[in-house]
């Protein structure tokens, strides 16, 4: 009974090191509204977050090559693009193969490891690559006939986010889609503020997919550990992520890229 205990604690650190954490699931969701008009129906949006990009390996590569598949027709990065300064050039190879299997718009907010490590340096790059950093403000985005807003509120972990400033000029009544790094933006919400879809990263689900312990790992005040909830403040997705932080450790919890279809409700 002793040596299967051993090997199957040895399975999951096999598996939880050298596995799961390079294995990303692809998850598709749908967002249905009456905001939505015909035009933008079946739009697609690509959400990627915390890359804590080391080595542009196989679940890099697997993210570009995606993209080939996928054919967006928006990329967004909510965050955590690198850990260390030291790695600003794999993401510069990693944004060099993003352009080359998709030329279309994105939009990105920072996160906090980000401006722990080289935020302006970081914003270079996303500007070399035409990736349009949002920090506190928002585009009002044409695509067709039909016009929505994306509103990226900066990191509020390191408290660079403003809301008022992100929000200046918009109007609710539109579609609004809005990116910030960490799902605890929520708590700057006011009860009278309601968007339609708010994508975040930031707690890699806890990274460990065990209820009680994810929620105690998940570096968050809020509720919102992964996947999909329906707020006062609207509908939030929290993406699980491509990379890891602190340790490199997934078990129940795969990396995540996530596929979201805008839907005309009818």
């Amino acid at each position: 009974m002793r040596y299967i205990v051993i090997l199957l604690i040895s399975a999951i650190i096999i598996y939880g090191f050298f596995i799961e954490p390079n294995v990303i699931k692809i998850t598709n969701i749908e967002y249905t509204s009456s905001k939505i008009e015909d035009s933008l129906n079946n739009f697609t949006i690509v959400h990627i977050s915390d890359l804590h990009i080391k080595d542009y390996g196989v679940k890099e590569q697997f993210v570009v090559k995606s993209l080939i598949t996928i054919k967006p027709n928006m990329v967004v990065f909510t965050g955590d693009f690198i850990d260390d300064k030291k790695y600003l050039e794999t993401l510069n190879q990693f944004l060099s193969a993003f352009r080359l299997s998709y030329e279309g718009p994105a939009f990105a907010v920072l996160g906090n490891w980000d401006y722990e490590s080289s935020a302006n340096a970081i914003e270079k790059l996303l500007n070399d690559y035409n990736i349009t950093l949002l920090k506190n403000e928002n585009t009002y985005y044409t695509f067709n006939s039909s016009s929505f807003y994306v509103i990226g509120v900066d990191d509020p972990i390191t408290g660079h986010d403003d809301l008022d400033s992100a929000l200046f000029r918009v109007n609710l009544n539109k579609f609004t889609l809005v990116l910030s790094h960490a799902p605890d933006i929520v708590t700057k919400f006011s009860s009278n503020l309601k968007f339609d879809l708010v994508l975040c990263g930031h707690t890699h689900g806890g990274q460990i997919g065990v209820p009680f312990i994810s929620k105690k790992l998940a570096p968050t005040t809020t509720e919102y550990i992964k996947g999909l909830y329906n707020t006062q403040f609207g509908t939030i997705y929290v993406n699980r992520g491509i990379g890891t932080s602190v340790f490199k450790f997934r078990f129940l919890c795969p990396p995540e890229l996530t596929v979201i279809k805008l839907k005309s409700e009818k």
